[in-house]
């Protein structure tokens, strides 16, 4: 089992690493939009399309969903002014910890017990909270979670969600569209007689067919590592919010109360990896392989071993 220390050695260099990562898969972008633009005639407005589909995404995920978010925050303004002045109070010296502005809190009316961060902008960011878990939890098991979501919010896990989004979305872009080029290909030379149109027919069939168990598959073994990865980071936050706090108890305690309350939806969702519960029940071994969230029983006994270390 992971020990406190062992686990603020990982968020330090988790942080560090983050970058060289994103750096290195922008490389990686760039180098697949030139060799398909190359094998198609056409490198630079291949690697111009690719990274404006990336930029695109990203931006939409960071800009637009924090829009959406405050949209959200703006038309509730007033309607539960205590509730909002709790969070606040107890986000405060959180944010203060963490050396991070503070977010805009809104308050998302259900009975779920959960908590969300979103944004990476400075001066767009948001943490919403349930009227759920409002009502179940003390202010130190309030504040334990307010921790968790501030920790996404400094490790700017919201930017690691639209990344991922984004490469996700590139991948598919590029699968459909080779298909539709190989179709073409195979459409346009199957009307042709000659041996070299059929054959060029026939490749152009096969890159159709490619594209399609390319794209899936890859699609399939990106999500399950970047779902991996969500999990790990799940844990970081975990960790950062004991930083916070000073102590693990109080977050111990609200995972421990809240874990058999109602979720709030069934649904996936993009930003699942987001709420400090995942709101997805998993029920089969192929559902918890996509979680976002580790299982609760292994986050709270982490939890437990990091309190006796700590004392």
């Amino acid at each position: 089992m992971e020990t406190f220390t062992a686990l603020q050695e990982r968020v330090t260099r988790a942080r560090k690493w983050k970058w060289f990562w994103f750096a290195l898969l922008w490389g990686v972008v760039i180098l697949a939009g030139f060799v398909i633009g190359e094998k198609l005639q056409d490198p630079k407005d291949w690697v111009i399309t690719m990274t404006v589909i990336v930029v695109g995404a990203i931006v939409y995920a960071i800009v637009f969903s924090g829009w959406h978010v405050g949209l959200i925050a703006r038309a509730q303004r007033g309607q539960w002014v205590e509730d909002e002045r709790r969070v606040l109070r107890l986000l405060e010296p959180l944010c203060s910890a963490a050396d991070i502005p503070m977010p805009k809190v809104f308050i998302i009316p259900a009975e779920a017990c959960n908590a969300y961060a979103a944004g990476v902008l400075r001066g767009h960011q948001y943490v919403g909270v349930t009227k759920g878990i409002l009502d179940r939890l003390s202010d130190d098991e309030l504040q334990a979670v307010l921790a968790h979501e501030v920790s996404h919010l400094r490790m700017q896990d919201p930017l690691f969600t639209a990344w991922w989004i984004a490469i996700v979305g590139l991948i598919e872009w590029v699968s459909i569209t080779l298909f539709l080029v190989g179709v073409g290909v195979a459409l346009t030379e199957g009307r042709r007689r000659s041996r070299q149109a059929q054959e060029s027919a026939m490749i152009g069939f096969i890159t159709a067919v490619l594209a399609i168990i390319v794209g899936v598959v890859a699609v399939i073994l990106i999500q399950i590592g970047v779902r991996a990865s969500m999990r790990r980071r799940e844990f970081l936050a975990d960790g950062q919010a004991v930083v916070l706090m000073g102590r693990a108890q109080p977050l111990i305690n609200a995972l421990s109360k809240i874990r058999y309350t109602p979720y709030i939806t069934n649904r996936s969702t993009a930003a699942a990896s987001l709420f400090a519960l995942d709101p997805v029940i998993r029920r089969h071994w192929w559902e918890r392989l996509f979680a976002t969230h580790p299982d609760m029983d292994e986050r709270i006994s982490r939890l437990q071993t990091i309190a006796r270390e700590i004392g």
